[in-house]
């Protein structure tokens, strides 16, 4: 569906004019129609909708959203990275690796990156 709005006013006519009456009279006026889908005008209100959120809810949404654009759960690769991630505990739990502080990592990202 496409709706059109009008930008400005006629010559006398206050605001609260018919657009369908009127659409005939604008040809010499310097009023403009501006086009728009109603898709357009539903998703600028739900993106104002979205922007009114509180942050952490502003992030879940991301998050759901994002989510959608994955597809299917690859099962595979899931449980891929569960056995590493197991693999990894067990070597820090062991103490065949050492975990990093923050600090430690951010002062080794700074130096490589500068």
């Amino acid at each position: 569906m496409t709706v059109a709005i009008l930008i400005g006013r006629l010559p006398g006519h206050g605001a609260g004019w018919n657009s369908n009456r009127y659409r005939r009279n604008l040809k010499g006026h310097r009023a403009k129609w501006l086009v728009m889908d109603m898709a357009a005008v539903d998703f600028e209100k739900i993106l104002d909708q979205a922007r009114a959120l509180p942050e952490s809810e502003r992030a879940r949404l991301v998050h759901d959203l994002v989510e959608t654009l994955d597809g299917s759960p690859d099962k595979e690769a899931a449980s891929a990275w569960e056995q590493e991630i197991s693999r990894r505990l067990a070597e820090v739990e062991s103490g065949d690796e050492r975990t990093l502080s923050r600090e430690e990592l951010n002062r080794r990202l700074r130096d490589r990156t500068g």
